[in-house]
């Protein structure tokens, strides 16, 4: 399993948002602080990928650095899991829509995309950070926020 969080309903308490692990498919959830329930809308329970995916899925957000589109809402990030091939999605914490689907490695890499934000190039913008996981030398890919280059 892996955890982050972001404040997506703008309420001043981070939501949690868990990534199933290995086994568990591609499931998301994202659950209120105060309640432990998931949040209402297409952020609260959902598959990220196609649910044969069975690696889990790396999540990533940050309640202060997470906004990749620039609308003011933290966004939520997710690599595909261990046994998949490598992508990573990025979510509106705003709708839920997928605002980029990114490849960081060649299609035959299947150890996982731990993921992250970061601000890289000073557009004002979070970008997409990820890493390879498990079973081959370490490489980090860096996408713009604004443009996915």
């Amino acid at each position: 399993m892996t955890v982050a969080a972001a404040d997506f309903d703008r309420d001043g308490h981070a939501e949690v948002v868990v990534g199933a692990g290995p086994g568990g498919g591609p499931r998301v959830k994202v659950l209120d602080a105060l309640t432990g329930e998931s949040v209402a809308g297409p952020l609260g329970s959902f598959f990220a990928f196609d649910s044969s995916h069975t690696g889990g899925v790396f999540v990533g957000s940050d309640t202060h650095t997470a906004d990749v589109d620039g609308d003011g809402t933290p966004d939520l990030l997710v690599g595909s899991g261990v046994g998949d091939a490598p992508e990573v999605k990025v979510f509106s914490g705003a709708d839920g829509s997928v605002l980029a689907d990114l490849t960081p490695f060649d299609s035959s890499y299947t150890g996982g995309v731990a993921v992250g934000l970061a601000f890289i190039d000073d557009d004002g913008l979070a970008d997409v950070v990820g890493t390879a996981g498990s079973g081959t030398t370490a490489t980090v890919k860096v996408f713009s926020g604004a443009t996915g280059g």
